[in-house]
């Protein structure tokens, strides 16, 4: 190999091993975004170690519950433009659904979440959201 292609397999290499497989695949920037603002608020709010796994922990149930969500209900798209006409009411009623059903886990991490967090860490976490755009 030469010397260039050796370099970029071990930054490579030490890229998997400090941050993961999934900053070095690249993932799409509303994703890259979360991971960094998950990082910056474990760090901002000086977490534990228990915290951080039980917050993965939660973070997985979170995505296992939604993928659930998913394919266990039909696609709003398709079932809509089943016959000769788009039926904009079935399309709106299906994605609703889902959407409800999303928000109630969304809603149930969170609320786990918060719980999971100490007096000072709840505060400074509402202090983070009131300045995150993503959260007006």
């Amino acid at each position: 190999m030469m010397k260039g292609t050796k370099l970029k397999a071990a930054g490579l290499l030490l890229s998997l091993l400090a941050f993961g497989a999934s900053s070095v695949a690249h993932p799409p920037l509303f994703l890259s975004k979360r991971v960094a603002w998950e990082r910056s608020l474990i760090k901002e709010l000086d977490l534990t170690f228990s915290q951080i796994q039980e917050l993965r922990k939660l973070q997985r149930a979170r995505k296992h519950a939604i993928n659930k969500i998913i394919s266990s209900t039909p696609s709003p798209l398709a079932s809509s433009m089943r016959g000769k006409t788009f039926k904009r009411e079935v399309y709106e009623r299906l994605r609703l659904e889902r959407a409800k059903r999303i928000a109630r886990v969304e809603a149930k991490f969170l609320e786990s979440l918060y719980n999971l967090l100490t007096p000072p860490q709840r505060a400074k976490l509402r202090h983070l959201l009131s300045r995150a755009r993503a959260f007006r």
